[in-house]
């Protein structure tokens, strides 16, 4: 069947997405794991229900068939820590965290004798139970109890993480308000690319209580393979759509930085030599959050360019966090919406620069190789250096220098 085959195809793109993204952007803010880890979990449940009430491949649906019920129960723990995490600008496990994990524990530990059965015996329950309702409904899976208690208790239990998650931005609102800038425009943003992110998931997991409810107690079996049928499709689009969204609108990773932590004692002009934003973008006010963040881009700036870390070539932007002590979120926060300026491109630009003042003090001529000039300026290899010079100036560092010495002579 057509639509079971996309359902099954978007579900692995949507862990794959989930999978990218993670790796890419762990290190720009760590609560990206939890919502990612999230998206692929509930990926992965459709897979099952998929395979369930459509049929497919035994050997997939015997791996995935009750092998990883257990993390299901970890859905509503990790939408929890990633609203949490982003709402307060932390990224932190507390010791009275593990008390989110026990409805996981008590169904990893009630399968354990399952997943210890043989590979030939997973196959035997997978062609057993496929797209045989009352079959699976009624087979114990050796469950110290009735297995549909997962399925309602899974629903019920993001519910209501939920509804937590849903209280905790409610509380938060009232901070937006004093913000001002470009803090305020990505607190906007952020909050309420939030408050649709869990009404979507509300969305699906009301459907998922009704769905285990009807699966459960139902005796009409075209009307549960209706209801899952329809709660798929609702559950895979919305679940598509976030991942998508993430990779086209990054912003969203750099979350509601908090500055609090570095208010100085005044917060000095802007100096045009030293900096690359305007200076009026600057709010005129006291050192409210917008101000000490546009402190900070100006304190980046002033290091990139008095200490030239951009010299070494394995300069990352960790460093400038190790630098000022601050998470790489902030770090990656005042380069897109305080200078905005890409890094890797700012990188690139200071780099060059350095060369074209090599070049322009004769050191190719006197002192340096073409070589020896890119690796002074911080370029990893000869290639590089020369595809960046041309890419910043238009030239090759030898046209470059022709086109200027010719200059010299005219003048």
């Amino acid at each position: 069947m057509p639509q079971a085959y996309l359902i099954e195809s978007f579900s692995f793109f949507v862990i794959m997405l989930s999978v990218v993204i993670g790796y890419h952007n762990w290190r720009v803010n760590k609560n990206v794991i939890y919502l990612t880890t999230f998206l692929a979990i509930y990926a992965l449940s459709i897979v099952t229900y998929k395979l369930f009430i459509y049929g497919g491949s035994v050997y997939l649906y015997a791996i995935l068939l009750n092998n990883i019920a257990p993390l299901y129960f970890l859905l509503g723990p990790m939408l929890y820590f990633f609203v949490r995490g982003i709402v307060t600008d932390k990224i932190y496990f507390r010791k009275k965290d593990i008390l989110h994990f026990i409805p996981f524990a008590i169904n990893l530990i009630a399968v354990i004798p399952y997943l210890l059965t043989p590979i030939d015996f997973k196959l035997k329950i997978a062609k057993m139970t496929m797209q045989q309702f009352y079959v699976y409904r009624d087979y114990d899976f050796m469950l110290f109890y009735p297995h549909f208690i997962n399925n309602i208790g899974r629903a019920i239990q993001l519910t209501i993480y939920l509804i937590v998650s849903f209280a905790m931005l409610v509380k938060f609102y009232p901070q937006i308000k004093p913000q001002t800038g470009s803090l305020y425009k990505q607190f906007k943003y952020v909050y309420f690319w939030l408050l649709i992110f869990l009404i979507l998931v509300m969305i699906i997991s009301l459907n998922h209580v009704y769905v285990a409810l009807i699966y459960a107690f139902t005796t009409n079996l075209a009307l549960a393979k209706f209801v899952l049928d329809k709660y798929l499709k609702l559950a895979l689009a919305a679940y598509l759509t976030i991942p998508v969204f993430i990779l086209f609108s990054p912003r969203i990773l750099y979350g509601l930085p908090r500055f609090k932590n570095i208010i100085p004692e005044a917060v000095p002009a802007i100096d045009a030599k030293t900096s690359d934003f305007q200076s009026e973008q600057k709010p005129k006010s006291g050192p409210d959050e917008n101000s000490i963040a546009f402190q900070l881009a100006d304190d980046i700036m002033s290091y990139l360019k008095t200490d030239k870390p951009y010299l070494k070539p394995d300069f990352s932007i960790h460093d400038i966090c190790i630098r000022f002590d601050k998470p790489q979120h902030h770090i990656y926060y005042c380069f897109s919406n305080v200078l905005n300026k890409n890094f890797i491109e700012l990188k690139k630009e200071l780099r060059v620069q350095y060369a074209l003042e090599l070049l322009s003090s004769n050191a190719a001529e006197n002192v340096l190789s073409m070589e020896g000039i890119g690796r002074q300026a911080g370029f990893a290899s000869n290639s590089n250096f020369y595809a960046c010079f041309k890419e910043v100036t238009g030239l090759t560092p030898n046209q470059w220098l022709q086109k200027n010495r010719k200059t010299d002579m005219i003048s």
